[in-house]
């Protein structure tokens, strides 16, 4: 899909009692701890610093970027390397 256009941006509503909670699809790559699936997003030109939902419950949400919601040190190290180009 991403070589088809779809925008590595990608930002959706979550379903959630607070209303206004959203994530970015790099986040969500990044909590399911899939490496090959972050890098394929970073390639395609996703915003590394962007945020989303890390956590979520009835009473709190937290947001972060995709580094904040790494499972796994794959994930962050590729992170991490994007950061390092990006700054």
């Amino acid at each position: 899909m991403l070589d088809q256009g779809a925008d590595p941006n990608y930002r959706y509503e979550l379903g959630s009692t607070k209303g206004d909670a959203n994530t970015i699809v790099l986040v969500e790559a990044a909590k399911i701890g899939h490496a090959g699936i972050v890098q394929m997003l970073l390639d395609k030109g996703a915003d590394v610093n962007a945020k989303g939902m890390v956590f979520g419950s009835e009473s709190k949400v937290v947001y972060g970027t995709a580094l904040k919601a790494a499972k796994n040190a794959e994930v962050a190290e590729v992170l991490r390397r994007a950061l390092n180009k990006k700054n």
